[in-house]
């Protein structure tokens, strides 16, 4: 008799739980200070011309979006390049939500991924690190003080310090996720956007504006990205969805 391996796998997976990783595409959302907003139109209706139809316009960093090395690496990987293998992968979640409710400006540390480590285990080759700051779930309903820009418009949030985003390619991980507009901030730095650099220069991606990642836990997440082949794209709004244990 032939086994087949598709039902076995979606019993696996239903087993499972599944988190929507993506806030919804509202008009008014928050985006980058100098961005076009997003928008959404109306071209047809029923009522008009017997179908439901619009037209949406939005940044390729809109909404959760998914970073190509391209973004800050002249010739490097764009959104059309991105291996099919590169968007189903394990993830990890490190938590560093208490420190930013001390100081908003945090950089995940790399004593701080030591110290996840001492706990959880190295972090697994190829896994996605997703810093859980609490930045959307407590600012997304207000952009602006989701942006929290000051008179520069220069991002005033939690990031990723380089040092970091560094000791993670070292452990060779697959991408960083972030629940803000960004994995860099206005900390002090003679290079702009220090850790997207480091990271797209090891042909690493990044992930901005992820929600819900206060429902995840430390290991055993399988990420399902929906990333957009853009040809030639920097970015591209991602539908993510995270798979975790039921429990």
């Amino acid at each position: 008799m032939t086994t087949h391996a598709a039902p076995a796998l979606l019993d696996a997976l239903r087993a499972r739980r599944l988190v929507d990783l993506s806030p919804p595409l509202v008009m008014g959302m928050p985006g980058m200070p100098r961005a076009l907003p997003y928008e959404r139109t109306v071209t047809a209706t029923l009522a008009e011309r017997g179908v439901n139809t619009g037209r949406i316009a939005l940044s390729e960093h809109h909404g959760a979006h998914f970073d190509a090395p391209v973004h800050f690496i002249e010739g490097g990987r764009t959104m059309s390049e991105v291996p099919l293998t590169d968007l189903v992968v394990e993830a990890v979640v490190i938590d560093c939500a208490a420190s930013v409710a001390s100081d908003p400006e945090h950089r995940l540390t790399v004593a701080e991924v030591a110290a996840w480590e001492q706990v959880h285990d190295p972090v697994p080759e190829r896994a996605w690190v997703l810093l859980r700051t609490g930045w959307l779930a407590d600012r997304w309903s207000d952009p602006a003080r989701y942006a929290n820009a000051d008179a520069d418009g220069v991002l005033r949030h939690p990031a990723l310090h380089p040092d970091a985003a560094r000791l993670l390619v070292e452990r060779g991980i697959g991408g960083v996720g972030i629940d803000t507009l960004s994995v860099d901030n206005a900390a002090p730095s003679d290079i702009r956007s220090p850790s997207h650099k480091v990271l797209h220069g090891a042909d690493r991606y990044v992930m901005e504006n992820l929600a819900n990642l206060e429902q995840l836990p430390p290991r055993d997440i399988l990420l399902f990205i929906g990333a957009l082949p853009v040809v030639d794209g920097t970015a591209g709004p991602a539908r993510v969805l995270a798979s975790i244990p039921a429990g």
